[in-house]
């Protein structure tokens, strides 16, 4: 059963009638690949392709708003992105290929929640919110709190995730994004790390963004404040150790990718420190 409304309070309204059942469809990548596999059944499917609200990228104040069916193609191309969230545009213009871009969205990506998408790393580092709306209204979520483990988010089976808002960095604020493929440059990556050097009163902090190096993204935040590169790297290694923790599949077992995550971090951490 395909079903389409033409706004989110329509979809909403669909998905708490079928809560539990429907699924939301949007770019349609990650259930196209669960339906070739024969693992996703019949489920009733809410197409928001018509729903206008969840469209658009736009700059309010300090922070950007970015529909959940915004794709990341659109993502890349956006000079609003451009302009004050090159690394969240960095980091969309290496998923997949170009087909995959052109239909993938950014909400899907999220709610899909495989711990091996990159755009999470990229987005924790920033400091993004989600907005989840249901038939019983809207709240926000920070994407640290959203991911709950593999494949699980904060998402009730009513709610839907309708925009993602992005802070932009302070001026003096750099960042990097670092892709290590896991079998060849367009599959899933082996660890996908991204960086933010923010300026302080009190000296520099480092927030970054961990993806595909656990059962879900993770995020951790170190304050280097006026050290020097070598003592930095020391920081952050000691404080990604614990959150490490690589799920092996064809593209690597966890001991090479827990080697990549830290080559990737060492690297952003580097880019960050030369900029």
């Amino acid at each position: 059963m395909l079903l389409s409304p033409r706004s989110v309070t329509e979809a909403c309204a669909m998905l708490r009638e079928h809560a539990g059942e429907a699924l939301p469809i949007a770019g349609g990548t990650a259930l196209e690949v669960l339906r070739r596999l024969g693992l996703l059944g019949s489920p009733p499917l809410v197409d928001l392709s018509r729903v206008a609200e969840l469209r658009g990228i736009e700059r309010r104040g300090d922070e950007v708003r970015v529909g959940a069916c915004v794709t990341l193609r659109e993502v890349v191309r956006s000079p609003e992105i451009a302009a004050g969230l090159s690394l969240l545009a960095q980091t969309c213009s290496r998923v997949g290929n170009p087909r995959v871009r052109n239909q993938a969205t950014l909400g899907g990506n999220l709610a899909y929640a495989d711990h091996r998408i990159d755009a999470p790393a990229a987005l924790l580092a920033l400091d993004a919110r989600v907005r989840l709306r249901s038939a019983d209204g809207t709240r926000e979520v920070p994407l640290r709190g959203f991911f709950r483990g593999l494949e699980r988010t904060e998402l009730a089976p009513d709610e839907l995730l309708t925009e993602v808002l992005v802070p932009v960095p302070p001026p003096g604020a750099v960042g990097c994004f670092r892709r290590m493929p896991g079998l060849t440059e367009n599959d899933w990556p082996g660890a996908s790390v991204a960086v933010v050097r923010r300026p302080g009163a009190g000296g520099d902090t480092l927030q970054v963004g961990l993806s595909a190096l656990a059962p879900a993204p993770r995020h951790l935040e170190v304050q280097v404040g006026g050290l020097g590169l070598a003592q930095a790297q020391e920081l952050v290694d000691e404080a990604a150790a614990g959150l490490i923790d690589p799920v092996g599949d064809l593209g690597g077992s966890p001991a090479y990718k827990r080697r990549l995550g830290r080559v990737a971090l060492r690297e952003a951490v580097e880019a960050v420190w030369s900029r």
